[in-house]
């Protein structure tokens, strides 16, 4: 079964106010949304997840628990304390408060290699990676003198080229790693380059060459190698060996959000709802991530049981109404989540075009370009679909499931 974001039967009901403010920012762009003002003080905008309310409170408490004089030090323990939250709870507020603790670092002081990196990690969340990508110049320009932060700046480095699609640029970060960092750092910064590259093959092959020999490989190096090794396995249409390699980087990290939704979108492609289904309920409904939500409805919603339908109902509901808050603060848009929701669950292709399209713009990781691809063979869009075809061409992306929709496309071409 090919990777596939077909709209539902299921339809769903976009509140009117988020309906006008959907298309003014994906069909109108010239039109903005206004800012939300609550009617009074004591009106509910919205509730905090658990997680991050706990999490805040922590930090609350330390920064009461000792003397502070606002000064650089301060900041800087502030900001990673505050990106801790973010990373751990996703949310953007979290985020946005990391940076405003940055923003606050005195002129007369100079910025260390951390800020750079905490700012750049803040930034890249944000999807705005040229800012990002300015950031960690400050730290790769020092090179080695910048000690274990310059290797982490080229990590992200890569990660960022990786999303964009500067093959280029991630070949540097990855050049520079080889002689500059851990060999298995290396294999892994090279592997993912040659996944989209032409060269996913072999790339698997020195994977699994590195995981079987696992000679000084730590925890964190077989967690990256085996995410890796998984989604080109995935890509490569050997769902099998995927499927052991998920399992086992999710049995290293169990709550790695990235290899749980490639997991799941496995599991989907094979029809194995139950399996996604039992995946997903470790955690509470309200806590996953939008991607998540989005693959447990759908699952949910095939198994056709009335309680599954009703659990559906219900995660349907807070989808809307996250995205409907969304556009009431008038935040980044989450094209790729909104285009998967729309086309999946929404039944509205047209509204999931231009989401996918938008997030393409930004992002071209081959799960971005699946998502483009599927909504532009849902709209009969053989234009979009021949661009697509002609970067996987020049870039040498290996993807079964893509391929299977293009040439699925391309045979009902009259």
């Amino acid at each position: 079964m090919s990777y596939t974001l077909q709209a539902g039967t299921h339809a769903v009901r976009l509140w009117a106010l988020a309906t006008s403010l959907i298309a003014a920012t994906l069909l109108a762009p010239a039109i903005q949304a206004q800012p939300y003002t609550p009617e009074s003080n004591s009106s509910i905008v919205d509730t905090l997840p658990a997680a991050i309310v706990e999490l805040a409170a922590d930090i609350r408490r330390q920064q009461q628990a000792r003397a502070t004089d606002n000064g650089a030090a301060d900041i800087l323990q502030q900001a990673m304390a505050s990106y801790q939250i973010a990373a751990a709870s996703g949310e953007a507020r979290a985020y946005g408060r990391t940076q405003a603790i940055l923003q606050r670092w005195p002129d007369e002081t100079a910025q260390p290699a951390m800020y750079h990196i905490l700012l750049a990690a803040v930034l890249q969340h944000n999807h705005q990676f040229r800012a990002a990508l300015t950031e960690l110049r400050h730290v790769i320009s020092a090179g080695a003198d910048a000690g274990p932060a310059y290797i982490q700046a080229l990590m992200i480095e890569s990660q960022i080229g990786l999303v964009i699609g500067d093959y280029a640029r991630v070949a540097q970060s990855c050049e520079a790693l080889r002689t500059s960092a851990r060999r298995p750092v290396f294999i892994n910064c090279q592997a993912q380059l040659d996944g989209v590259t032409g060269n996913a093959r072999q790339a698997l092959t020195l994977l699994r060459d590195t995981l079987r020999d696992g000679s000084g490989l730590n925890i964190v190096d077989y967690s990256e190698l085996l995410t890796t090794a998984a989604v080109l396995a995935h890509r490569l249409d050997e769902p099998t060996l995927a499927e052991d390699y998920y399992r086992n980087a999710l049995r290293i990290s169990p709550a790695n959000s990235f290899v749980t939704v490639n997991y799941g979108n496995l599991l989907l492609e094979q029809g194995r709802y139950h399996d996604l289904i039992a995946l997903l309920s470790g955690e509470s409904d309200n806590t996953l991530n939008a991607e998540l939500s989005i693959l447990l409805t759908r699952a949910l919603l095939a198994t056709g049981t009335p309680a599954d339908q009703q659990r559906a109902d219900l995660l349907l509901a807070r989808l809307d109404r996250d995205f409907e808050l969304a556009f009431i603060r008038n935040e980044a848009i989450p094209y790729k989540e909104y285009a998967q929701y729309a086309l999946a669950l929404a039944d509205q292709p047209a509204a999931a075009l231009s989401a996918a399209a938008e997030n393409w713009k930004q992002q071209k990781e081959p799960s971005d370009t699946r998502l483009l691809a599927s909504a532009a063979a849902a709209n009969n869009d053989h234009d979009t679909l021949a661009r697509i075809e002609r970067w996987i061409s020049d870039a040498g992306t290996e993807d079964a499931n893509l391929q299977e929709i293009l040439d699925s496309m391309s045979e009902s071409t009259p």
